[in-house]
């Protein structure tokens, strides 16, 4: 189960995907043009996936939708107005699910888990690999950039992370970022105006990852 902004979407025990509530922009991703809700879950349009037809993993933002299929490929729809879908096309919103580009993805071209921001996602390849994609006004991307928009995925700027730069888990906020390394060491980037990053609140934000500031905790 997840849950975008006025929306909630569902994967069944046999990962057939399944979305209902508001549908502006096509976040329910049916494929319906015409209606503006749902009232009972909706299935979701899966003409346009090739090979595996059902889900692992969904992920809403706000108003989109992403999900890696059982072979691991990932699509998005709904609203893509800052290249959340990742498919190259920004600001085309989409009815029912469509393949991110992965032209830009320089290893495995799989996925082994997604999350949504707002306006963003993220990718954790096979080979433990992040790539970003959507809004990137506080650098929530990670590619050090902080520009508008990337409509492609883009993989995470690794310079900063110390030891093993693979990760083994991620996770969006509204805008920003965060991620586990395989040796448990846990990056963050995007907006810190809150203290979101967890580096000591310098600077405001970050286009790169930052290492949470850990030091003063007990244990190991």
């Amino acid at each position: 189960m997840v849950a975008g902004d006025d929306f909630s979407c569902g994967i069944t025990s046999e990962g057939f995907a399944y979305c209902w509530g508001n549908d502006t922009s096509g976040r329910l991703g049916n494929g319906d043009h015409n209606i503006e809700n749902s009232l009972i879950p909706s299935a979701v349009d899966t003409s346009s996936v090739n090979g595996s037809k059902t889900f692992l993993q969904l992920e809403a933002g706000r108003f989109h939708v992403c999900g890696i299929t059982t072979d691991k490929h990932v699509y998005c729809w709904g609203y893509d107005h800052d290249g959340q879908l990742g498919n190259a096309t920004p600001c085309v919103d989409e009815q029912k699910p469509q393949p991110i580009n992965i032209a830009n993805i320089k290893g495995e071209k799989t996925f082994d888990m997604i999350s949504a921001g707002a306006f963003h996602t993220c990718g954790l390849t096979t080979d433990q690999v992040v790539y970003c994609w959507g809004n990137d006004s506080k650098g929530q991307l990670g590619d050090n950039f902080g520009i508008d928009h990337q409509a492609s995925p883009v993989e995470i700027n690794s310079e900063n992370i110390v030891g093993v730069k693979n990760f083994i888990f991620i996770t969006c906020g509204y805008d920003h970022s965060c991620g586990l390394t395989v040796d448990h060491r846990v990056y963050c980037w995007g907006t810190d105006i809150w203290g979101s990053l967890g580096n000591g609140g310098n600077p405001d934000f970050s286009v790169n990852p930052v290492a949470v500031f850990v030091s003063h905790l007990q244990g190991d």
